[in-house]
């Protein structure tokens, strides 16, 4: 029991002012639940580095003639230059500079850790783009969606100087918009169920970036109608001059 000459009883803890920072996020290795493991694998699935490999290969599945190959075959073979292209490399590149220390995680949940690795995404899509209109002229939708993607990134990395966008949110809106567009201006009927399961992703990877605090509710639905409105109007005003 107590008593008055107690330490503890003569001096109180002091109470811990609140802090209005966000609560850093939780490490799936301290939380199992099944939750945490869907937030991490939605977030894994719907990373803005794979995310254009998701879409250039449900179109190829669903609507192979917007490719404009003469072949099955050479479809799939322009779907591996994609991948290797806007995936594998700039996967490699992000790889290379976590292990020379060039960013603390490859989560990059600080906004100044972003900088480098935007910057370098950004202007390999755009060195990859010229490539592309310069030696395949006649691929129309992929000249398009590049070009679609690399003013997602451009725009990405600026407002990331100064405000931490959700880019997992601005890489979804983006495929949907751009095939939103496909299927409304191109009449291209066979991607709506595409498009179902691109929104229904969306919905899914919104929830991940909060569920796991790695975003505020405005960064994330910001980068969501910003990548869908960018998309979208790239569609509605680059198709009719490159047709």
């Amino acid at each position: 029991m107590l008593t008055p000459s107690d330490p503890q009883h003569n001096h109180p803890q002091e109470e811990q002012p609140l802090s209005l920072e966000p609560a850093p996020p939780v490490p799936p290795a301290r939380q199992r639940d099944p939750l945490n493991l869907l937030a991490w694998g939605l977030s894994l699935l719907m990373h803005p580095l794979p995310l254009p490999s998701l879409m250039f290969t449900l179109v190829l599945l669903f609507a192979p003639e917007l490719m404009l190959a003469s072949s099955p075959e050479l479809r799939w073979r322009l779907l591996g230059l994609l991948v290797l292209t806007t995936f594998a490399i700039p996967g490699l590149s992000v790889l290379t500079m976590r292990l020379f220390g060039n960013i603390p995680s490859l989560t990059m949940t600080r906004r100044q850790d972003r900088r480098l690795p935007f910057l370098f995404v950004s202007i390999f899509y755009t060195i990859i783009t010229g490539f592309f209109y310069r030696n395949f002229p006649q691929l129309i939708f992929i000249n398009l969606a590049l070009t679609s993607i690399t003013a997602t990134l451009l725009l990405l990395t600026i407002i990331s100087l100064y405000w931490k966008i959700s880019a997992h949110g601005m890489a979804a809106g983006g495929v949907s918009g751009f095939v939103t567009g496909l299927l409304f201006y191109d009449r291209a009927l066979e991607l709506m169920y595409p498009l179902a399961l691109l929104l229904f992703l969306s919905g899914g990877v919104m929830w991940a970036r909060l569920y796991l605090n790695h975003h505020r509710p405005p960064e994330v639905w910001a980068g969501w109608f910003a990548g869908y409105a960018i998309c979208l109007g790239m569609v509605f005003g680059l198709y009719p001059l490159l047709l």
